[in-house]
């Protein structure tokens, strides 16, 4: 066990029967580790501490996203012979720095240490340090209007959704959906995971898709009548089905 996080209730990590504050522990454990798995490389006191930290963020793709980061960072300080809350700011410059020398695009480095600065504000919020040790630690600049992905030009969009109509297995309905979806309305590949039939909708007479987007925010995604064609079969029992005439949008 970490000797800085010994502070941490003993009823946590003591064996026998749980009560009190350790059915506490124990549900936020099993919660947390049910939904990312990457937290069990590290030893219990550290999972109790980063899964009381992720519990409070609200997105699930960024708990995903800092959980892998964070798991990381602690790695590389137990390679160092140094404890989750006893690094400095001189650990996170030479993590930082070391990453961008192997490669590390700029904009990861950049989430990376803004996952650092959450998990040790939450830390410093609770006593357990005393100084934020990212605190002054330089970012790498990102151009927000600058991206590494390579688009489709016209003929290969309309090669990738005649593809995806040629399809006639089982999940060829499916396949014409998301690939509408991710390449007309632009949804991120885990937005169109996640989107179920009980999230097709109408607003104001408009065929819609309710997803949740980036920073937990809910949006309805419009679909129009080439998008909409793949959905018809599986609109949901007893819903209006709003515009399916010629002329429906």
């Amino acid at each position: 066990m970490s000797s800085e996080l010994e502070l941490l209730p003993a009823t946590v990590f003591a064996p026998g029967p749980v009560t009190g504050p350790g059915v506490v522990a124990g549900e936020l454990l099993g919660r947390v580790r049910a939904e990312l798995p990457v937290i069990g490389e590290l030893g219990e006191p550290e999972q109790f501490l980063v899964s009381a930290w992720l519990t409070g963020l609200r997105s699930a793709r960024t708990r995903r996203a800092y959980a892998g980061d964070v798991v990381a960072w602690l790695g590389w300080l137990a390679t160092r012979g140094t404890g989750a809350l006893a690094a400095g700011r001189v650990h996170v410059d030479l993590w930082a720095a070391t990453q961008l020398d192997a490669g590390a695009a700029e904009s990861s480095v950049r989430r990376r240490l803004s996952a650092l600065s959450s998990f040790y504000r939450y830390c410093a919020a609770h006593d357990l340090i005393g100084r934020v040790p990212t605190e002054g630690v330089a970012r790498p600049a990102v151009d927000p209007d600058y991206t590494a992905t390579v688009g489709l030009d016209r003929d290969q969009a309309r090669a990738l959704v005649a593809a995806a109509d040629a399809d006639t297995g089982a999940q060829a309905l499916r396949t014409a959906a998301v690939v509408r979806l991710l390449l007309h309305n632009a949804l991120r590949v885990d937005e169109a995971c996640a989107a179920d039939v009980a999230d097709l909708d109408e607003d104001s007479g408009h065929r819609v898709l309710r997803v949740v987007r980036k920073g937990a925010r809910k949006a309805k995604i419009p679909l129009t009548r080439p998008r909409w064609r793949p959905w018809r079969p599986t609109w949901p029992p007893g819903r209006s089905r709003p515009g399916w005439g010629s002329g429906g949008s």
